[in-house]
């Protein structure tokens, strides 16, 4: 076994443990296993974490951090439209999706016992990424303040739903001309800016 750093190890099991819980699910994924795959015993593991809710907060953490920052950079370059930005902030999401560790499944999966606590943190996220996109929406829409900020939750929420919905489709079928995640970012962007159309003024 080789001996690494103190730091250098707690990454490796990291990634690891993260395409364990992005791949299996939590319930389904286990430190025997992230162990055995980083050549480890139980015991060292449990030097780096706790058990295994500490090891799926901190990727939790790491995953929405991620997230968080590649749709804030989405936001805040410069654009030449609306559409132009909308597209980046869902191709980003849809970059995000397309790792191999499947992050989607980790920030949305319901099945741990932090769920109540993870919940708490998956709301305020979804909290700030629609203020940024109530931005986009309230100068130039007929409906209210309130209702503004509903649709623009709905739309933080579709375009969510729509990055991990696309992770369920075959390798072969993602990597398609059709469905690949630049493809299917073109596809969900329409569709968004087509219901947003509904409420301009």
């Amino acid at each position: 076994m080789t001996r690494l750093p103190r730091s250098q190890r707690r990454e490796q099991l990291l990634t690891i443990a993260a395409q364990h819980f992005g791949i299996n699910g939590y319930v389904r994924s286990s430190m025997d296993a992230i162990a055995k795959e980083a050549a480890i015993s139980k015991p060292v593991l449990y030097q780096h974490f706790e058990g295994k809710e500490d090891i799926y907060r901190a990727i939790f953490n790491d995953h929405l951090k991620m997230l968080g920052e590649k749709l804030t950079q989405a936001f805040d370059e410069e654009s030449d439209s609306e559409r132009q930005c909308v597209y980046k902030c869902v191709a980003a999401a849809f970059e995000f999706a397309s790792r191999p560790d499947r992050p989607f499944r980790v920030i949305l999966d319901r099945s741990t016992p932090l769920e109540g606590e993870l919940d708490r943190v998956r709301r305020e996220f979804l909290g700030k990424i629609t203020d940024k996109i109530h931005t986009l929406l309230v100068d130039d829409s007929h409906l209210t303040d309130q209702q503004t900020r509903l649709v623009s939750s709905m739309v933080t929420i579709t375009v969510i739903s729509a990055a991990h919905g696309w992770t369920y489709m075959s390798k072969d079928q993602q990597q398609t001309e059709e469905l690949g995640p630049n493809q299917t970012a073109e596809i969900v962007t329409d569709m968004l800016r087509e219901g947003i159309s509904v409420f301009r003024n």
